[in-house]
C-alpha cells in the first residue's frame, strides 16, 4: 500500500516579503500623488482667495475713479491738481452728498498701520489680470490704504484734519506697485495707447492702470501679479511727447 502525502500550499516567507514591497512601493505611489493633488488644490485655492480679495478691493477703487471730477482751483490754489499720482499712490476728487471729497491711495509700512480695514459693497465684473510668478527672495510687505478727507479741510488750515483713513489690501510687495497714466502716442501714423508713470495736467487722465504683486502668507505660497486698467470717462487723452 503506497500512501502519498498532500503538499501544503501557501506563501513562503520570500513571497511574503516580496508581496510586501510591492504593496508598499504602489502605497507610496498612491500616497505621493494624493498629497500633490491635495498641495495643488489647497495653492490653487489660496491664490483664488487672494485674487478674490484683490478684486473686489480693485473694482471698489475703480467705481470711484470713475466717477472722478475735475475742478479748476488755479486762481485760488495754483499748486493744487484734482488727480496727483507719484507712482507708488494717486489722489482724485469725487463728490459725495453735494461735498467734494479728496481721495488718496497710497502704500504704507505694514509695521506702521494700525486702522480698521474697509468694508466692501457690490462687485462688479472689471477688466483684471492675474499672472502666477515664482520668487524665492524676501520682499518687502506693504499695505495699500485709503483716506478721504473734505476738500475744504483739506485746502484749509491743518492738513490731517477731518481725514478718515483705511486698510483696503494687505501683503503687498512695495517694489512692485506701479500707477500708470494713459497716453497716446503716434507712430509711422498710427495711434496708439501707451501706459507712463506720473500725471502734471490740471485734468483728470483717460486710464489709470494699477499694478501690483501680492504676498501669501504661509510656505510655499506663489506671489500673485494683478493689474488693473481703468477708464476715467471723464478724464482726457494726453498725446506723449
Amino acid at each position: 500500500m503506497i500512501m502519498r502525502f498532500r503538499k501544503k500550499s501557501g506563501f513562503t516567507f520570500v513571497e511574503f516579503l516580496l508581496g510586501s514591497l510591492i504593496f508598499a512601493v504602489i502605497a507610496a505611489a498612491l500616497y505621493s500623488t494624493f498629497a500633490s493633488g491635495l498641495k495643488v488644490q489647497q495653492r490653487a485655492n489660496n491664490e483664488g482667495l487672494l485674487y478674490h480679495q484683490a478684486k473686489l478691493n480693485l473694482d471698489m477703487i475703480a467705481r470711484e475713479l470713475e466717477s472722478a471730477v475735475s475742478i479748476d482751483l488755479s486762481r485760488s490754489y495754483p499748486v493744487f491738481k484734482s488727480f496727483e499720482t507719484n507712482g507708488q499712490g494717486f489722489s482724485f476728487l469725487t463728490i459725495d452728498q453735494d461735498q467734494i471729497k479728496r481721495v488718496r491711495y497710497y502704500l504704507q509700512n505694514a509695521q506702521e498701520v494700525s486702522v480698521h480695514k474697509v468694508l466692501l459693497g457690490r462687485r462688479s465684473q472689471k477688466n483684471v489680470v492675474v499672472t502666477n510668478i515664482n520668487s524665492d527672495t524676501a520682499l518687502s510687505q506693504a499695505t495699500l490704504m485709503r483716506s478721504e478727507q473734505p476738500l475744504s479741510d483739506f485746502l484749509g488750515p491743518g492738513a490731517g484734519h477731518g481725514e478718515r483713513q483705511e486698510i483696503v489690501l494687505e501683503h503687498i510687495d512695495a517694489a512692485t506697485f506701479q500707477v500708470l497714466c494713459a497716453y497716446l502716442t503716434a507712430t509711422q501714423g498710427m495711434t496708439e495707447l501707451e501706459w507712463k508713470q506720473g500725471w502734471d495736467k490740471d485734468y483728470l487722465p483717460a486710464g489709470v492702470r494699477i499694478a501690483m504683486t501680492l504676498l501669501p502668507i504661509g510656505r510655499d505660497k506663489r506671489p500673485v501679479m494683478i493689474v488693473k486698467d481703468i477708464y476715467i470717462p471723464t478724464g482726457f487723452w494726453e498725446e506723449a511727447l
